[in-house]
């Protein structure tokens, strides 16, 4: 996994190393800052820090940024397009009190991501999807991880509306590892629901495809 991490002060500088270890080895981590505060590991931040994201926007995994989450915001806003694309941009306060999913947490992994590394750095994660602050799955987010491909974004939207209401039943006929989330459950009845099939076969009114 490839995470670039952006930084503009000495003091950012020392948290990024910090993060940079806390995510190896799974991560391999490059930290570009302003040329007077190169240090061992730290690359030299090009002035055009525009074009620099155009060109790492389709290479990285995630993009940290060790700064205020506006600079974070007017820096992604160009290049933001969609979730099942854009990749998970994390921010990280220059002291290294809060770590903040800000773009693609579930399919992108930044809500993993910033509780990863706030475990690392002894952080506070901030996440502010609804279905975890609920303590519900997010489907998409589950999907990626059983190995399946949502057919339907807008019919995942739907299922994620509906979870933070009730339990959302599933049918499959392909094996789903592990136990089902809270939230989902076995079952033909019901408005929204989820099916795990190999061929089309949409079960319920509105039924959100979750393919092998």
């Amino acid at each position: 996994m490839k995470a670039y991490l952006f930084t503009y002060t000495r003091q950012g500088v020392h948290t990024s190393l910090r993060i940079k270890d806390c995510l190896a080895p799974n991560w391999h981590c490059n930290i570009l800052a302003p040329e007077r505060f190169l240090a061992e590991g730290v690359e030299p931040l090009n002035a055009n820090l525009e074009k620099t994201l155009e060109a790492l926007w389709q290479q990285a995994d995630a993009l940290i940024f060790i700064a205020a989450a506006g600079v974070a915001v007017r820096a992604i806003a160009p290049f933001v397009k969609d979730k099942t694309a854009d990749p998970a941009v994390i921010c990280v306060d220059v002291t290294g009190q809060f770590a903040i999913s800000l773009l693609s947490g579930h399919i992108g992994g930044g809500n993993r991501l910033a509780r990863q590394i706030a475990q690392g750095i002894d952080a506070l994660p901030v996440i502010t999807t609804a279905t975890d602050i609920s303590q519900r799955f997010a489907v998409d987010e589950w999907a990626q991880q059983q190995g399946f491909v949502i057919s339907c974004m807008k019919a995942a939207k739907e299922v994620s509306a509906a979870i933070l209401e009730g339990d959302v039943p599933m049918q499959s006929d392909a094996q789903v590892v592990g136990a089902l989330p809270p939230g989902l459950i076995l079952s033909d009845k019901g408005q929204v629901g989820i099916a795990f099939y190999v061929f089309t076969h949409e079960p319920y009114p509105r039924t959100l495809r979750l393919i092998p």
